[in-house]
Parts: C-alpha cells; sequence; structure tokens
C-alpha cells in the first residue's frame, strides 16, 4: 500500500455557514507506514496539518478502539499555513502496539468557527519473516540459470528483497526484487559480472527483505555449489602475488594435531587449506565443520590416499567425487575446484579425472619440509622458512611436530614480510578466479 494510500486526508467544511468561506484543513502523516524501533530508518512520523484560515489547531492520535495514545492541543497557527508535530510510537514512557492509528486534527478560529480532517497512520515495528531460501540447481554444472526461491511474510502487501551472490572471497553480483507477500521465484544469470561462467567452487546466496515501514529482516545464507568441467592445470607456485604464500594441510589422519593447528591459525588470523580424505571428513565431523567455519579452504585428497597414477581418469574422479560428496554432506562445502593428489603423483590422466570432477586445480607445492618424517619442530619451521617465497605453497600434514610449529612458522614468514593468506586469496591475488 503506497503512503498516499495511506496518508489519504479528509476534507472539512466550517459548520456555522455565516461565512460563505469554507475552511479548508488538511491532514497528512509521513511516512507512512513508519516503524520507530531505533533503527534509523523511518523512525518518526511528521503530521503536517495545513488549514487555509489561521486559529488554533489540536491533533491527536487514536487506536482502532478510540483510545487516544498522543496529544497536542491548541497549537497556533497564526496565518494561513501548515504547522507540524512529530510521533515517534510512544505515550510517555509506553510504546504504542503495532497496528492502524487514526490522526484527528481540528482548528478553531477566534469567530468559533471550526473543521476537522483525518488521515490513516500504521505504525509496524516487525519485520518480515524469511523462509524457505532455496537456490536450484545445486550443484549448478552447466550455463543454466539459477531459480532462487522463498518465502515472505509481512503485514505490508508488497516486498523488497536484495540477493546478494558470494564466493569464498566476497561478493560477486546482487540483485533486487519487489514481490508481493508470500512465495517468490527469481531467475539469476550465474556469471560473473564479466559475463565469464562461474569456476567451480563453494558459493553462497544471501537474501533479506524490506518492508513499507523500512523494517528489515536479518540476512538469510543458504550455501551452494558450481560443480562444472573446466579445463585442468598442475600448481606448484603462484606468481604476481605480492608477498603472499599458502599454508596447505594434507592428511587430517590426527585428530589431536588437526584441532591443534585450527587452533593455532584462528589465534594467528590465518586461514589455510586442508586437504583431507573424505573418510577423515566422515570419522572428525566436528573438526571438519569447525574448519569451515574457520574459514579454510577444503580439498580433495583422493578419499583414500591411493597413487592415482598408473589408473585411467575416471579412478581419479571417482576419488575426488567422493571427497566431494564427503565435505558437503558433514560440513555443506565442497572440495572443488582443488586436489592435492597423494604423494604428489601426477600425469596427465589425474589432471583430466580431476578436472572433469571440477577439481581442476592440482595443487602441488614448492616448499616441502617433509615434516611427516618428524625431524622436530625446530627443524620443520626452519625448513619453511628457508625456502618460503612469494607465491609459495607450502606442503604440511596434520602431525603433532607440525601443530607445534605452525605458530612460529607464521610468526617468523610475517618477520620475512610473508603473508599466508587462503588458498582461494593467494589465487585471487594472482590474478585468477
Amino acid at each position: 500500500m503506497s503512503a498516499a494510500e495511506l496518508a489519504a486526508a479528509s476534507t472539512s467544511r466550517r459548520a456555522s455557514g455565516e461565512d460563505p468561506l469554507p475552511i479548508e484543513i488538511e491532514v497528512v502523516a509521513l511516512p507512512n507506514p513508519f516503524s520507530p524501533n531505533g533503527d534509523g530508518r523511518r523512525d518518526e512520523a511528521v503530521i503536517a496539518v495545513t488549514s487555509s484560515a489561521p486559529g488554533s489547531v489540536t491533533v491527536s492520535i487514536q487506536d482502532a478502539a478510540g483510545e487516544t495514545w498522543r496529544a497536542w492541543p491548541e497549537l497556533p497557527l497564526p496565518e494561513p499555513g501548515s504547522v507540524e508535530v512529530v510521533w515517534r510510537g510512544r505515550a510517555g514512557d509506553v510504546r504504542a502496539p503495532d497496528g492502524r492509528y487514526e490522526v484527528v486534527a481540528a482548528i478553531a478560529t477566534e469567530d468559533d468557527a471550526s473543521a476537522t480532517a483525518a488521515a490513516q497512520l500504521v505504525l509496524d515495528r516487525q519485520p518480515p519473516r524469511l523462509r524457505r531460501l532455496r537456490v536450484r540447481p545445486d550443484p549448478l554444472t552447466t550455463h543454466r540459470r539459477l531459480v532462487i526461491r522463498f518465502v515472505g511474510r509481512d503485514r505490508a502487501p508488497r516486498l523488497r528483497a536484495e540477493l546478494r551472490i558470494e564466493d569464498s572471497l566476497g561478493a560477486i553480483g546482487k540483485q533486487g526484487a519487489e514481490r508481493p507477500s508470500g512465495s517468490t521465484r527469481v531467475r539469476w544469470r550465474a556469471r560473473y559480472r564479466s559475463g565469464k561462467r562461474l569456476y567451480p567452487g563453494n558459493y553462497r546466496l544471501g537474501v533479506r527483505l524490506w518492508d513499507d515501514a523500512g523494517n528489515v529482516s536479518p540476512r538469510r545464507w543458504v550455501p551452494w555449489r558450481v560443480h562444472r568441467n573446466v579445463a585442468g592445470r598442475v600448481y606448484r607456485r603462484l606468481e604476481g602475488t605480492g608477498r603472499r604464500v599458502a599454508l596447505t594441510f594434507d592428511d587430517c589422519g590426527n585428530p589431536g594435531a588437526w584441532a591443534s593447528i585450527l587452533s593455532t591459525l584462528r589465534a594467528k588470523h590465518v586461514e589455510a587449506a586442508f586437504f583431507c580424505g573424505g573418510g577423515a571428513v566422515r570419522g572428525n565431523p566436528a573438526l571438519a565443520r569447525r574448519t569451515v567455519r574457520d574459514g579454510h579452504t577444503p580439498g580433495s585428497h583422493a578419499l583414500d590416499h591411493a597413487i592415482l597414477t598408473g589408473h585411467d581418469s575416471s579412478f581419479t574422479s571417482a576419488r575426488v567425487r567422493a571427497d566431494r560428496r564427503a565435505w558437503w554432506q558433514v560440513a555443506r562445502r565442497t572440495s572443488a575446484p582443488y586436489l592435492r593428489p597423494p604423494y604428489g603423483a601426477w600425469n596427465a590422466a589425474v589432471v583430466e579425472g580431476a578436472a572433469a570432477a571440477a577439481a581442476p586445480r592440482v595443487v602441488l607445492w614448492d616448499v616441502n619440509p617433509q615434516d611427516w618424517r618428524s625431524p622436530g619442530a625446530a627443524e620443520i619451521r626452519l625448513r619453511v622458512l628457508s625456502a618460503a617465497r612469494p607465491g609459495s605453497i607450502i606442503l604440511l600434514h596434520t602431525g603433532d611436530q607440525t601443530a607445534a610449529a605452525v605458530g612460529p612458522i607464521v610468526d617468523g614468514l610475517r618477520a620475512r614480510n610473508l603473508e599466508p593468506v587462503g588458498l582461494s586469496a593467494l589465487f585471487r591475488a594472482a590474478g585468477m578466479r
């Protein structure tokens, strides 16, 4: 309902009939509806009373039962024109309940002529309710448009929606929609702003709703995936990243070390990548969820740590898909687009199979402290710091000595002006999505 409809004013003529010229009076309340909830949006209603004659104006606000919630008696209007008052939805210290109110204005002139007018005013503090948010298809495997469905409920007949699409590094698109309250379907072209198709990986959709009173629902997020085939490539180190490096952890077979590493990374405000086989993910669901919740990148490690070379491409594809399913079912994240082949063993069939399973980035390393041999935490740190350089991908494992070395490694890298960042951020810095 528009403000004009809600604020339609009535006009009354002079009751006495001695003067042939009537008194014309109009009352308008804007914004309408309004929401006095302290959020800075439409928190107060300005009530304007316009009269064609001077006099004394009285304004009152009444609820549907006729009870007066606010009154302004004998407001002087020394000449024809307008007088304004402000209502913030209260009667003293008591908040007026949400609902429809009537604003009644009256004017009395010095010669005892009078006129009245009234307008409706809606007070609404409640934000819209957003339910049943869904994205289809999920995963997205072709260039088809996304279909986004949700249900919005509010006393207002129409709602405004803001849809926001993000990948792991932030917003890639926004879209607005105005729809009737109730079930809504919106189609979105699943491409970057540049027009290129979305790269395989993790995405999320956020929706929030506005009503006419300016109330906003909390933004609700739903994760979804892109699993389309893209040509594969092997990466050992990235150029053009500035002084950034990536910490990556393999195996995830030691829950205690995995948990310790996560705690250290959180304390140091560092994001990393975890290449965990599906068995480790399913065997440690709380740690897998914590890994995702802390903002780290999940990657595939070929399910059962089998050597992928010596098999056809379908062997790699099957294991990558199994890891994808495990991460999604446990933590609502996909391991796409990353594969760390066990032992770093790869060939053309491995790259082809990974790409067919939406893991086109076969991530190796250029820094390998061989921490799996347990040379001691101090030695692991020394080996990493002596070899790391801008764009390095650092191979580590979820072992006890590595867990003890992670904090000193991060401090040492920063002392050399090398900042550890997430794997997605390293690729972005190198100019890749």
